[in-house]
């Protein structure tokens, strides 16, 4: 065993009691909670002090003489210096009892239980144990453990890229007028992230935009995510919707969302997001749609079924809402035919047929008519005004 960082023996004390409360089928505390074991142990060594404490003399009589204090040992006395020493190791051992985890205990299973601020030497302990050998709730603890250092390991990464950025040019003020050298090294420094990652110039481009923003514009973001209290998710999830702000609203947002969101899932994270932009600038959510909108395309995407997806992105909301809704009713009236194959097919086979001409028509009489049934829904999608997509 060995790791990279002094170790406190509360924590080591504190793994202990965790993995004694496991063993007694006791509950156990979650990430970031005290631990009931070391807040008994810290109130019996108050008792204990207390106890140990010379009581004073009945009320009404005076205080005896204090004794005269006790003399230093000599500074050479080498007896003195070992029975501080062993007052030292007394103590610690005392408080190792106080754990109840027994004379011995295999360090895979104090690993399990380890908690401790991510970085080098938790990813030490919690690489002592093979998850097969751990109970249930070491296995869970360690699954806490491993996401808080990967959260750190990518922030590493980030920052190390950020500072590429920063070498480059990319974070330099766009308002200044530069050099054409210097304009090529910051053009091109996504291209030396995508090199050394294997990624595409558009996911290069986004990583060192994300890097550049958590090292300036957010930091507590980025210090949250350093910690292990978010992950990697959550952090995008910040970036993306402070976006449309200036760097100071942006942290004003950060100061309301990051309390929380080490236990929101990423959908309630996103709300409390959408209500904190709102608070600090009512009108970036309206930016921030017509950015959006701006950037609206269809993509067609190969699965290894040997299946495609074609889906539009970043539609306006109205719109789309307005087509899924056409196309829902065209399914459900195939569907009401006797068309098999369950609603979701009807729904693929009615929008390719919708772009393809190729639409099949209802069975029954309604198939004299064609899909005249849907006329007035036709027509109330065309006066809200939202039959751009629709014919």
């Amino acid at each position: 065993m060995c790791w990279t960082e002094n170790l406190a023996l509360d924590e080591l004390l504190a793994a202990a009691d965790l993995v004694a409360r496991s063993r007694a089928g006791q509950e156990i505390p979650a990430w970031g909670e005290p631990s009931p074991s070391a807040a008994t142990r810290d109130r019996d060594r108050a008792q204990s002090e207390t106890r140990s404490r010379p009581a004073g003399p009945p009320p009404g009589q005076p205080h005896p003489a204090e004794d005269p204090p006790a003399e230093d040992p000599p500074a050479d006395d080498p007896l003195a210096d070992d029975e501080l020493a062993d007052d030292e190791l007394a103590d610690d051992e005392l408080r190792a009892a106080d754990s109840a985890a027994g004379p011995a205990m295999p360090t895979a299973e104090l690993a399990g239980q380890m908690r401790i601020p991510p970085g080098p030497a938790l990813a030490a302990w919690l690489g002592q144990a093979q998850p097969a050998t751990l109970d249930d709730a070491g296995l869970v603890n360690s699954i806490a453990g491993w996401r808080k250092v990967t959260s750190w390991a990518q922030a590493q990464e980030l920052a190390a890229v950020a500072e590429i950025a920063r070498r480059r040019g990319v974070t330099d003020d766009p308002s200044l007028d530069r050099d054409p050298a210097r304009e090529l090294e910051a053009e091109f420094a996504p291209n030396e992230i995508a090199l050394a990652l294997t990624l595409t110039q558009f996911a290069a481009e986004y990583w060192v935009s994300l890097a550049v923003s958590l090292s300036g514009r957010l930091p507590a973001t980025f210090s949250a995510m350093r910690s292990g209290l978010i992950d990697l998710g959550r952090a995008k999830l910040i970036d993306q919707y402070t976006t449309p702000l200036d760097d100071d609203l942006a942290q004003a947002v950060e100061r309301k969302v990051l309390p929380r969101a080490p236990r929101q899932t990423t959908t309630q994270l996103a709300a409390s997001l959408r209500r904190a932009v709102m608070s600090v600038d009512p009108t970036a959510a309206e930016r921030r749609r017509k950015e959006a909108e701006r950037h609206s395309r269809v993509e067609l995407t190969g699965d290894d079924a040997g299946t495609a997806a074609l889906y539009g992105r970043l539609l306006p909301a109205a719109q789309a809402s307005a087509a899924w809704a056409r196309i829902s009713a065209m399914a459900t009236t195939l569907q009401t035919r006797g068309a098999g194959g369950g609603i979701d097919l009807l729904r693929a086979q009615v929008f390719i047929g919708l772009l393809l001409g190729t639409l099949p028509q209802p069975a029954g009489r309604a198939n004299r008519a064609g899909w005249a049934g849907l006329a007035r829904l036709d027509g109330g999608a065309r006066r809200d005004g939202r039959a751009g997509l629709l014919r």
